[in-house]
């Protein structure tokens, strides 16, 4: 129930929709570039830089301002929006977003982003994108502008953004704690497993000079891990789905989808296990889940897409192999092997023609005493970072629509 002192408005009324272009008179020096692929709910993982002598992408167009809102016109449900609170300078998104420039005196730039954001709002934008006539989900600009949006004052605006950023912020700084977890792993196994820095004596392979006492195998071929097959186990009730598109690097960003036995997709047929590993087939394509002893949820609750491949691991090789599988050499080698015609991928033959170091075991037992701990703290970091996003989602809608009484905050 909307409280009755809100306003009524459409988004339209409330901000201006695309309303600056990059032309050549703007002559920039260089230009910086956000593709529709690269934000993901607030969260930007690159941004590219062109120089005048470069050729600039078609889609680069769209100038933006502090504080701008965009969202992505295809597939809503990817969730391809953000909110431009700072900016470099030069900066141009792509054409495929639409760019949401608020009317500060009447909006509070984060009120009108939790809004536009909220889960009902996606999914409503989702269903009209199915129904385009374009090649792929879309909405257009005009679907964004006719909203409607409920305006208490912009104070109360302002405290209820308040408390949703400040979640945000939360979930950010865990992200970051484990990107710095991660990095503190990725640069113990290049000096030791990449740069070979722990030893004095090599001998010659097929891959070139290695430690004297390692050997080289092949990833899957049975040693140190073997691809695991398609095929679940039996359950009752509902499980979650895992697609590809549900995993951004190394973060599950959707378990939302519940299936069961009965009316499951065709692709929900890969079943995790203890000391598992997972990644993408399709070319160009970094997503990548761990399975542990200790990851009871997704032992319990998860079914895979076939999109994935599965490795289960010995023991003493699963968390050096999961460090590999991190690495930008791992993801040079599997696009390497990537075949097809329109969606090239790797398939389970060419998986085994991946060579890998294996290092002698007392290195392997040193690396898993260091290892374990750190990835055993980033999941269950990722696992708090789940329960911030469930308790920010019950809370936008409960604050927007007037449910929680906002006015004793301090900002």
């Amino acid at each position: 129930m909307i409280n009755k002192k809100y306003d009524n408005y459409l988004i339209k009324d409330i901000s201006k929709i695309n309303s600056d272009n990059y032309s050549n008179k703007d002559n920039w020096n260089y230009i910086l570039y956000l593709d529709t692929k690269n934000i993901t709910k607030n969260s930007i993982d690159n941004i590219k830089k062109y120089s005048n002598d470069d050729k600039i992408p078609s889609r680069a167009k769209r100038i933006v301002k502090k504080n701008d809102i965009i969202i992505s016109t295809v597939r809503p449900k990817q969730e391809h929006y953000g909110i431009l609170r700072s900016l470099p300078n030069n900066l141009l998104v792509s054409t495929g977003f639409t760019v949401i420039s608020p009317n500060e005196n009447m909006v509070d730039p984060d009120y009108l982003y939790y809004y536009l954001t909220q889960k009902n709002i996606i999914n409503f934008l989702q269903n009209i994108a199915e129904q385009s006539t374009t090649s792929y989900p879309s909405i257009k600009s005009k679907d964004i502008e006719n909203i409607k949006i409920f305006l208490p004052s912009l104070k109360n605006q302002r405290q209820m953004a308040y408390i949703l950023r400040k979640i945000d912020e939360k979930i950010e700084n865990i992200k970051k704690i484990n990107q710095n977890l991660e990095s503190q792993v990725l640069t113990i196994f290049r000096s030791w497993f990449l740069e070979f820095n722990l030893s004095n004596e090599f001998k010659e392979s097929s891959i070139g000079f290695i430690p004297k006492y390692w050997s080289v195998d092949y990833l899957g071929s049975g040693k140190s891990c073997s691809i695991i097959d398609s095929g679940i186990n039996e359950f009752n009730d509902q499980k979650i789905y895992i697609a590809t598109a549900d995993v951004d690097g190394t973060i599950i960003t959707n378990n939302e989808t519940l299936i069961k036995k009965e009316n499951k997709p065709s692709r929900a047929n890969m079943q995790p296990v203890e000391k598992s590993i997972w990644f993408a087939k399709m070319i160009d394509s970094r997503k990548l889940i761990m399975v542990d002893d200790y990851c009871n949820d997704i032992l319990d609750n998860y079914i895979f897409s076939t999109g994935f491949c599965g490795l289960k691991c010995a023991e003493i090789y699963f968390y050096y192999l999961w460090s590999f599988l991190l690495t930008k050499e791992f993801d040079v080698m599997k696009n390497n092997f990537c075949t097809g015609t329109t969606m090239q991928s790797i398939n389970n033959k060419d998986i085994k023609k991946i060579e890998i170091v294996l290092p002698s075991n007392e290195i392997l037992l040193k690396f898993n005493n260091i290892v374990r701990p750190i990835f055993k703290k980033i999941y269950y970091n990722n696992l708090e970072n789940e329960k911030l996003k469930k308790s920010r989602d019950i809370l936008l809608p409960k604050l927007i629509f007037g449910e929680l009484n906002v006015s004793n905050i301090e900002i």
